[in-house]
């Protein structure tokens, strides 16, 4: 992991706070914001103030929101919250709310929770849905299961007449 940014403070080899431009680097992700404040020993991260998180991988994606916290165990990451106008965006499923919950095995994701008083919206290239909360199952990052709580709307596409049917 590489951090820049324009004021790093350390304490040992565990704490590091970061602040203004903060870019930390991996082979496999990129992520900007105005502050960091990472425990290694924890194994927690928080990005602040307008943090952007690209993943670069076999499926890439964007991660926005205002703060957005990871938590891993024997560093690999198994939790990520994004929350205050958070959003998700890949290639297949964009997710939008006031707070996304993701959790990873293996590096994939497995499932994401979605609330907020701005309710929760998942776009697919065939669905639509928007809910007061939603809460997805993704095992192997395929989306296979969606509860959808409070005010539940679903639309999907049909192909043939490029028509949305509630």
């Amino acid at each position: 992991t590489h951090v820049d940014a324009y004021l790093i403070v350390m304490d040992g080899d565990s704490l590091v706070n970061a602040a203004g431009q903060v870019v930390v680097t991996r082979p496999d992700v990129i992520a900007t914001s105005d502050s960091l404040a990472l425990d290694r020993a924890r194994e927690t991260a928080r990005f602040l103030r307008s943090p952007v998180i690209k993943g670069l991988g076999e499926r890439p994606f964007t991660l926005t929101g205002s703060v957005i916290d990871l938590y891993s165990r024997e560093r690999r990451l198994e939790r990520v919250v994004s929350a205050v106008t958070a959003k998700v965006v890949s290639e297949d499923l964009e997710i939008t709310s006031d707070t996304l919950d993701l959790r990873l095995a293996d590096q994939r994701l497995q499932r994401a929770f979605a609330w907020g008083a701005s309710r929760a919206h998942a776009v697919t290239p065939t669905q639509d849905l928007r809910a007061d909360s939603l809460d997805m199952i993704m095992p192997g990052q395929r989306l296979e299961q969606v509860h959808a709580v409070g005010g539940a709307e679903a639309r999907t596409k049909d192909r043939r007449r490029d028509r949305a049917w509630l």
